[in-house]
């Protein structure tokens, strides 16, 4: 330890810097300070992820009054509720998961974790009408007519009020 402080020392004395012993911990004090919230959250964040591996061993009961104490304990801090999200979803706890996503929304999460939940916990959302026609188009340009009829007309079904281009539709009859 003794070797580390004359190498700090010397290091300040090249840099022009010669501080008094007391300053040392003084400094070292004022960083706890600075650093005690970041220092809270992964604390409480270490003692979810510890709850949260539990529930695959215990039964429903606890299982129920573990969850709710992990959300209780991240309430309102988005990183807290992203570990919970993230846990959940590793453990196959989708009904977690989804509370702790909305009450990440709620929270005013990051757009960009948000999504990323949102995208594992409902893989199956309905394309929209941009995106849709993208697909049409590039099923033409591969010459899957029928395909992109079919497409087209699921399409049209679904959306009823959207203008739907023929400019791009494939032949109804053989040319020949």
């Amino acid at each position: 330890m003794r070797g580390l402080a004359q190498l700090l020392d010397t290091v300040l004395t090249l840099a022009g810097l010669h501080l008094q012993p007391w300053m040392a911990p003084v400094a070292l004090l004022a960083l706890a300070v600075i650093l005690f919230p970041v220092l809270r959250r992964s604390h409480s964040t270490s003692l979810v992820r510890k709850r949260l591996r539990r529930l695959p061993y215990v039964g429903a009961a606890e299982r129920r009054r573990l969850e709710e104490e992990a959300l209780a304990m991240v309430a309102g801090s988005p990183v807290g509720l992203l570990v919970v999200a993230q846990e959940a979803l590793r453990l196959g706890r989708y009904d977690l998961a989804r509370r702790a996503a909305d009450a990440l929304e709620a929270a005013g999460a990051r757009p960009r974790d948000l999504r990323a939940i949102r995208r594992i916990l409902e893989p199956q959302l309905e394309p929209t009408p941009a995106q849709e026609r993208v697909h049409i188009e590039a099923l033409v340009q591969a010459d899957m007519n029928d395909e992109a009829a079919r497409r087209r007309a699921l399409a049209r079904a679904r959306w009823p009020k959207e203008e739907w281009s023929t400019d791009n539709e494939p032949p109804t009859e053989d040319p020949r």
